[in-house]
């Protein structure tokens, strides 16, 4: 699949990661190395066909020699950069939970046969591999000569992304860095705004993922649940100074959860528009929100109020 370029961004992917006992483990948008997953989160900024992930991690190792990673799967050529100032992830959990109810609790360089390194830099204190690969098994050989070790069944299924042309982004701390560090964006082109998940089917513990969804109108992943929607301008408390070039005025939030068993997870989530009713004009990228439903069904409404009302007066002057 050839992305087209356009202004889409999908921000993804805050996991709490921890050194753990197992010397790797699935995260939903790719695969945790020398960590565990406990939870994650993503903001999908949906503006047509162009996705950033934006990475907001938690590493920690115990051993000196074993660093905490992640390698994720982006079906287009990405470019990586730190986000310099505030967490937008952060905000939204606080700005889209509901109440408790009461009662209730750099350079490229060289790689081994059929790796491409398209750079390697140190960004936002970690060290950020961007990588092509021919097949899986070569990109296995590449990490392991770099000192990622990938999970038992990881192989065949970064072979089926090789295979469709996707690219990788193999994140670490950089020596010398711990704990929770600056967020990363990772952009790239794409004809669909998609959440890498095909991975998650490797992992050993329940998913438990939350996306949040920036885009002009409300957004779905059929068959997960939406738990929140509403326009930036209404929520509560409002966006902070240091994210207003992320958050237009104009936008809407749709936060969307799943959790369970992660073992069916075969496929990448699409986030798409919500379908209009019949009859609803508009441009069907940007959507149709559950608000404009309310609109809508309340001008039907008042339509059939008028309509009755003429009709009536029709026959009191007959």
């Amino acid at each position: 699949m050839r992305a087209r370029a356009g202004v889409c961004a999908l921000l993804a992917c805050a996991a709490a990661l921890a050194a753990g006992g197992s010397p790797a483990g699935a995260c939903a948008c790719g695969v945790a190395i020398e960590a565990s997953v406990s939870e994650e989160q993503a903001l999908i900024v949906d503006h047509r066909h162009r996705e950033s992930i934006l990475l907001s991690l938690d590493l920690a190792s115990d051993s000196a020699k074993a660093r905490p990673a992640i390698v994720v799967p982006v079906p287009g050529v990405p470019e990586v950069a730190a986000i310099e100032h505030g967490d937008p992830l952060a905000y939204l959990e606080r700005a889209t939970t509901p109440e408790p109810e009461p009662g209730a609790s750099g350079g490229v360089e060289s790689a081994g046969a059929g790796v491409d390194v398209l750079g390697r830099d140190e960004i936002g204190g970690y060290d950020v591999a961007r990588l092509g690969a021919a097949d899986g098994a070569a990109l296995e050989r590449w990490l392991g000569d770099n000192d990622y070790t990938l999970p038992a069944g990881a192989e065949p299924i970064l072979s089926d992304y090789a295979d469709e042309d996707w690219r990788f982004v193999a994140i670490k701390l950089a020596a010398g860095s711990k704990g929770r560090l600056k967020p990363l964006k990772i952009s790239f082109d794409s004809d669909e705004t998609i959440y890498p998940m095909r991975l998650e089917q490797l992992a050993t513990e329940p998913l438990a993922l939350t996306l949040f969804v920036l885009a002009p109108a409300e957004r779905r992943v059929k068959g997960l649940d939406r738990t929140f929607s509403g326009p930036v301008d209404e929520l509560d408390p409002p966006p902070p100074a240091a994210l207003e070039d992320l958050f237009g005025s104009d936008d809407h939030v749709t936060r969307i959860e799943a959790h369970g068993d992660a073992s069916g997870f075969k496929r990448d989530l699409v986030i798409e528009a919500l379908p209009k009713p019949p009859g609803v004009s508009g441009n069907d990228e940007e959507g149709f929100s559950t608000r404009d439903f309310v609109l809508v069904a309340a001008g039907g409404l008042l339509a059939l109020a008028v309509a009755f009302a003429i009709r009536m007066r029709r026959r009191r002057l007959i």
